[in-house]
């Protein structure tokens, strides 16, 4: 399988779930990778199994963001591909209960980490002419669910932005799409939500200009062949 021989990719969140099942697949269809992630000693170990490189990354900072796209250029020469799967639960909390300070850290890891990357990757794709970003988002960006007022609006913003991004010139050659995954199997750690009860049936995330993937609950593996897919 050599689908992605010769292109370069960041994969955030990848120590594990859904990210680490992503980042093997990508190796396996030959791409050159930097696996990033907020535990050093999962994401080292991850990056080992599966043959690349890894870089501990804080996906909500903006200075960790810039190098981790410019140690991927540095190491590799271009950027290909750029997964912004790093993401944080949140436990069922009412929004009265939710503190400001958890608040801003969902919103930080879910929808400003994809502005962030962006920023910072865009200018390198359009110099090379063109790239893909994918972005690992949620049925709760289109089915919220009780109690869980900030992860919900935090994934909502990530799919906005998402397709925002996706309205760029023809001319530039930039691809941009969603996931749009159910509860992981395995899920996130504690608290363990990216779907649950009430996520509703199997919808499309958006229209054109993205082509996304969704799911009620959905493994690794049928995620990973999701993003792997050079189609979506």
């Amino acid at each position: 399988m050599t689908r992605l021989a010769g292109k370069v990719a960041i994969v955030t969140g990848a120590a594990s779930g859904f990210g680490a099942e992503i980042a093997s697949r990508f190796v396996e269809e030959g791409a050159r990778l930097v696996l990033a992630d907020l535990d050093p000693v999962a994401g080292e170990r991850t990056a080992r199994e599966i043959g690349a490189d890894f870089l501990a990354v804080d996906v909500s900072s903006g200075a960790d963001s810039g190098r981790m796209i410019a140690t991927a250029v540095a190491r590799f020469g271009r950027l290909d591909i750029l997964v912004n799967n790093a993401g944080r639960p949140q436990a069922p909390t009412s929004i009265v209960e939710t503190d400001e300070q958890e608040f801003d850290r969902l919103i930080g890891v879910n929808a400003k980490a994809i502005y962030l990357a962006a920023r910072h990757a865009v200018p390198i794709m359009r110099r090379q002419g063109g790239g893909v970003i994918l972005n690992t988002v949620s049925v709760a960006a289109i089915r919220p669910r009780a109690n869980l007022a900030a992860y919900n609006a935090s994934k909502g913003a990530a799919l906005t932005l998402t397709k925002s991004l996706a309205i760029q010139p023809a001319g530039e050659r930039l691809r941009v799409n969603p996931v749009c995954p159910g509860r992981g199997d395995p899920p996130l750690p504690p608290p363990p939500l990216r779907g649950g009860p009430g996520a509703g049936p199997t919808r499309r995330c958006s229209r054109r200009p993205t082509k996304p993937t969704s799911s009620r609950a959905s493994s690794s593996k049928s995620t990973e062949d999701a993003v792997s897919d050079p189609e979506i």
